[in-house]
């Protein structure tokens, strides 16, 4: 059954959690560490 919702890709699920994370009042590290990103910069850039 389809719900007429557009595709999501996988790096817009990572990019929600990542938000989701900070927004709840995750330290940015834990961010980092939990999703698996190579640098701090990449993910501040992004937030």
């Amino acid at each position: 059954m389809e719900a007429g919702l557009p595709p999501i890709r996988l790096h817009d699920l990572r990019h929600g959690a990542a938000t989701f994370l900070l927004a709840v009042g995750y330290d940015m590290k834990v961010v980092q560490e939990t999703l698996w990103l190579s640098s701090l910069a990449i993910s501040g850039a992004r937030a």
